[in-house]
């Protein structure tokens, strides 16, 4: 079967007395009806399958071992929300999870089964989930093709039945007053941006209580620890404030604690008419502060160069603060004036805040590649009791090892690297050997746990992940290390691992693969673009490819809020430095490696024109005969499909196109 080539037709962008042709520009099409388009993107997903038949046998193959690894049945640990303990159930063979509920420690309910509000959607999603505070009411909100809109819903709790629900499509968090009768939501613009908050009176017409002005600004909503504020979040790259609404009803509008200034960020959490603030008003890490007002917060622990704060969550008597400390997480417990670190065994790991809805007890989560996502609860005496743990059958977890190395980048900067591999399969400089990277946003990549990912182990594929700069796996330098006109040390740190690693016999040459997805999709690009003849082959997940165009268009919901991130291309020095890595403007004539590319019809995050336009130009520009793959999810957005079994066949497939090509 020939590889589709699509149309080439004259498109020229121009700005700063520069030009550049873009032939396949006519790939976008905001309204994703465009019947050439669907056309082509049917043909390369007809031109996927076809060449991936052969690998059918061990992708089933690798779908059963990793199901056996699923446990047909689970429950999580419940949680309490107004006189309600709410919990969630998986059943045998089933996509999604039950939620159910109870009150007074009676017999649980189902309130909904997402398997039939799902229907035979190949993407479904619930946003947020709140009980009315008198405990009549669920409101919860659905998307159903991964586009972030989000419809709000109502449940009633006495005859549990869905009610008429009159909101309009929202950004998914839903937020009750202590009416039990008013629901606040973000409502989005045309571009599904998050702009408006509103306040609506069920039944009533909805009041608009703030407009963000700046679209640099997105916007987020939670409520406070003591559920007494709606805390209303403000956020670019830079800068954040956050506005405090009372949810008794006494206020029109929401209040800036601090109001925003440049580069200031901040968050905020109140209990008990104490605030706690992390800000880094005087330094990058951020520092804690404490206090009844705005005027009267008081340090409690200061900026550390060393340390950056992550999260906090406050408790009654004492603090718990997250914080990223030589590229590890880690939990400090503040009470009183003592200070006290959580300790685990394992060197690798993470850890997070679990954030208890009961404030007297301090719930911590814990993985790491050997153990499964756990919930502890921190004693007394500083012992962890285990609550819970994620169950996987049929796998024995010590045969594996993990390490971390530091690699020196060409710089001499050491870039942190986590690796796993199976310890009966390893032969130094002989095995398979794959490298996932982000590098972006300040995101750090945890050294997490994927039972899929055992069937790569136990087929003698070593993982690594390239903790490269531009997330924030040693604190805020490491960020600010790898953004805007510091982007090449993201794609320099990942290509000399990938040498580094080689040299020290973690992988053969010839059967190195690399991957990454969404802005890590724009780190591997680059790579490709640079060094093309390290790898093998390459996963891109929907990659950020197109990044000067996408960037020059503040239409798009992300544009705008990102130019502190990427840079501002309708800036000169911006544009050229952006152009010099955007991997769509930067295909050559060259031999590129095996690719398989994976687009969402209905991403907003990554439109599926980018990974499209770049693999049309791929086709164009390279001399090499190596399979190159492109998939588009037509019912999907940006995550890809959402079922637990779903996505199995998904992985199924990366996974067999990276063993039969290192076999």
């Amino acid at each position: 079967m020939l590889a589709p080539r699509a149309a080439q037709k004259p498109y020229l962008h121009q700005i700063h007395g520069h030009q550049r042709p873009d032939p396949y520009h006519w790939l976008r099409d905001d309204s994703r009806r465009d019947p050439a388009v669907l056309a082509h993107l049917q043909a390369e997903n007809a031109y996927t399958e076809a060449c991936l038949a052969g690998n059918a046998a061990l992708e089933q193959e690798l779908v059963a071992e990793m199901r056996s690894r699923v446990a047909p049945e689970d429950v999580s640990l419940p949680w309490r929300d107004h006189g309600w303990q709410l919990r969630q159930r998986t059943r045998a063979e089933q996509e999604y999870p039950l939620i159910e509920g109870r009150q007074h420690q009676g017999a649980w309910q189902l309130l909904l089964d997402i398997n039939v509000l799902a229907g035979t959607r190949g993407y479904f999603s619930v946003g947020a989930l709140a009980v009315s505070p008198d405990g009549s009411l669920l409101a919860f909100s659905t998307d159903d093709n991964g586009d972030r809109c989000y419809q709000p819903r109502l449940l009633c709790l006495q005859s549990l039945t869905e009610l008429p629900c009159d909101l309009p499509p929202c950004s998914g968090e839903l937020i009750w007053g202590h009416d039990s009768k008013t629901l606040h939501y973000l409502a989005l613009d045309d571009s599904l941006l998050p702009y408006q908050l509103h306040r609506q009176r069920l039944g009533q017409a909805s009041e608009c209580l703030y407009e963000e002005a700046d679209n640099s600004f997105w916007l987020g909503l939670s409520e406070s620890r003591d559920r007494q504020y709606l805390l209303l979040s403000c956020d670019a790259t830079l800068t954040s404030e956050v506005q405090l609404l009372p949810l008794d009803g006494s206020a029109s509008s929401p209040q800036p604690f601090w109001p925003r200034r440049p580069g200031h960020e901040y968050q905020l959490d109140v209990l008990d008419g104490q605030f706690a603030a992390l800000s880094n008003d005087q330094g990058p890490n951020f520092r804690l502060l404490l206090g009844d007002s705005p005027a009267t917060m008081v340090e409690r622990q200061g900026h550390d160069p060393e340390v950056l704060l992550v999260d906090m969550d406050l408790l009654s008597g004492r603090l718990a603060l997250l914080e990223r400390h030589a590229g590890q997480a880690r939990v400090r417990v503040l009470t009183g004036n003592r200070s006290q670190l959580v300790s685990w065994p394992e060197p690798v790991h993470d850890v997070w805040l679990a954030h208890s809805d009961d404030p007297a007890q301090l719930q911590l989560g814990y993985q790491s590649p050997l153990t499964p996502p756990s919930q502890y609860r921190l004693e007394a005496d500083g012992s962890t009791s285990l609550l819970k743990s994620k169950p996987v059958p049929n796998v024995t977890l010590s045969n594996y090892h993990c390490q971390r190395v530091m690699l020196p980048a060409r710089d001499g900067t050491l870039v942190p690297v986590t690796l796993v591999w199976h310890k009966a399969r390893f032969r130094a400089g002989t095995n398979p050997l794959l490298i996932e990277g982000y590098g972006a946003y300040g995101i750090s990549l945890e050294p997490a746990f994927s039972a899929s990912r055992l069937s790569l182990l136990d087929r003698g594929v070593v993982l690594a992940t390239a903790h490269v700069r531009g997330g924030q796996e040693q604190g805020r330098s490491w960020y600010e290390g790898g953004r805007r006109q510091h982007k090449w040390h993201s794609f320099h740190d990942f290509i000399d691992v990938t040498k580094g690693l080689l040299a020290a016999g973690f992988g053969a040459a010839g059967k190195v693969f690399c991957e990454g997805r969404s802005a890590g999709g724009l780190l591997v690009a680059t790579v490709l673009n640079e060094a093309p003849e390290l790898y093998h082959g390459a996963l891109a997940g929907v990659p950020f490819v197109d990044v000067v165009s996408t960037m020059l268009d503040d239409s798009l919901p992300l544009t705008t809020g990102e130019y502190d991130e990427w840079g501002n291309p309708n800036q000169p020095g911006d544009y050229h430095l952006m152009l010099s890595y955007s991997p769509y403007d930067n295909v050559r004539a060259q031999a590129y490696p095996h690719l398989y590319v994976r687009a969402g019809l209905h991403d907003t995050q990554v439109g599926y024109w980018e990974p499209a336009k770049w693999v049309a130009k791929l086709r164009e520009c390279k001399t090499d005969n190596n399979l190159l793959l492109l998939e588009t999810e037509l019912a999907t957005g940006h995550g890809g499909l959402s079922g637990r079994y779903q996505r199995l066949q998904e992985l199924a497939r990366e996974y067999a196109f990276v063993l039969q090509l290192a076999s």
